[in-house]
């Protein structure tokens, strides 16, 4: 999103692939010194919410965003702020149908339209690399939904849809990918996962 031709184009395919029935994942992933300003960064992450489903982003990402906070040094991120925090950005993007909010060791909060919001608890690990745990987050909650058969967005918003198992075991896989250097390497496997969340 931060150049063109680039930009225009993910755009482009993002509606195509909605229109088609798909379900679209969105996670900023702010990296301030890619882009020319975080000013330019702000516009071009919240120029791409109303087009996801499900987006992820971390406490500081949200206040950046909705108050435009330094992502180095953010103001109060307290549970009642964010939760004021994402109840604005589902008002701006009314087609999103899960946020959620990572918050390091201490697990994540999940929002969805008309619904009270929940949270997961995190997992405190002795972290060596952080690079790529939001990447793992992500990985394992969208494999979580296909192995669920969440593929629309009627079955996303299901009240019958239970996020705690879910999002717990995506803290758990974000918790491991700190545990190691890198961030693919990282990664862990199916069997850590089951091992870790059985301690």
């Amino acid at each position: 999103l931060i150049n063109q031709p680039a930009r225009s184009t993910t755009l482009t395919a993002v509606q195509a692939a909605r229109r088609a029935g798909a379900l679209i994942s969105y996670d900023p992933n702010l990296r301030a010194p890619l882009w020319p300003s975080l000013n330019a960064a702000r516009i071009g992450i919240l120029r791409a919410l109303p087009h996801a489903d499900i987006v992820k982003v971390s406490a500081e990402e949200l206040g950046f965003l909705m108050r435009g906070d330094d992502p180095e040094h953010p103001g109060s991120l307290a549970p009642p702020v964010l939760n004021e925090l994402a109840a604005r950005l589902l008002r701006r993007a009314p087609a999103l149908s899960l946020l959620v909010v990572t918050r390091g060791a201490e697990g994540c909060c999940w929002y969805r339209p008309n619904e009270a919001p929940g949270d997961a608890p995190g997992f405190a690990v002795e972290a060596v690399d952080t690079t790529g745990a939001g990447d793992g987050f992500v990985a394992a909650l969208l494999s979580g939904l296909c192995e669920r058969d969440i593929a629309s967005r009627e079955a996303l918003r299901s009240r019958s849809l239970e996020l705690g198992p879910l999002l717990r075991e995506a803290n758990a896989v974000g918790a491991l990918t700190t545990t190691r250097k890198g961030a693919i390497p990282a990664l862990p496997t199916p069997a850590q996962i089951e091992r870790f969340l059985a301690r």
